[in-house]
């Protein structure tokens, strides 16, 4: 079984190893309902699929979740990452962490469920407890950058501009068989500030004002470039 491992910061450090049974990707969870059905009706004019009820969740395989420093992609076009809060359930309580949701974006417009399972959620190797953020939940920053050395800055925003994580969390409860541990919960992400169609590297984080501590999952995605016939 894949395992992934954390170092947990904060009142009690340690490091914590989890098997991962579940990986679940929650989207379309802003705090505004109106404007996130707003965002959905400009997806339809692409060709995205509308989802119906939101917020919605996706189940992935399990081994869709890496912490490789390293992403093979297909091909430099329609595949991108997506900075997102991360909720872990562990034999050790519930973590935070952060974490890219890289979409093969082409695939989006045929089904967003299987979009997501050709390539692997990436996630940082730093977590905190869930228990030491939440009071101050909506004042962390969540940034991505997009380029080297954060070239651009392709994300910023506070978690106030998602559902609040307990009533995000309480739903993946219900739609999960048996006990919960050993889901990587993805929680959803915010707005872009620009259009792109490829990232060859990738930089999310999530910063906490309070302690002036960050969470960071940096990833280089590279293209298949051993296969000499045509993959279009």
């Amino acid at each position: 079984m894949l395992e992934l491992t954390f170092e947990v910061s904060g009142s009690r450090p340690e490091t914590v190893v989890m098997p991962v049974r579940r990986v679940l990707n929650g989207g379309f969870a802003g705090r505004d309902q109106a404007q996130v059905r707003a965002h959905i009706e400009e997806l339809a004019h692409l060709g995205v699929k509308d989802p119906g009820e939101t917020p919605t969740f996706y189940p992935l395989v399990r081994t869709a979740v890496s912490q490789a420093e390293e992403l093979q992609v297909v091909g430099e076009a329609g595949n991108w990452g997506e900075a997102e809060p991360v909720v872990l359930f562990t034999a050790r309580g519930l973590l935070v962490t952060v974490g890219s949701d890289h979409t093969d974006r082409d695939l989006e417009g045929y089904s967003i469920i299987k979009s997501k399972q050709v390539y692997p959620n990436m996630v940082a190797r730093r977590a905190w407890r869930y228990e030491e953020v939440l009071d101050h939940w909506d004042n962390l920053i969540l940034r991505a950058w997009v380029g080297e050395g954060r070239g651009r800055l392709f994300q910023e925003a506070p978690l106030a501009a998602l559902m609040r994580p307990e009533e995000l969390v309480e739903r993946a409860r219900a739609l999960i068989e048996g006990d919960p541990e050993g889901t990587v919960f993805f929680l959803g992400t915010v707005a872009a500030k620009e259009q792109i169609t490829f990232a060859g590297v990738f930089e999310c984080e999530l910063s906490d004002p309070t302690t002036g501590d960050s969470l960071v999952c940096a990833y280089r995605a590279t293209p298949v470039d051993w296969f000499k016939g045509n993959i279009d």
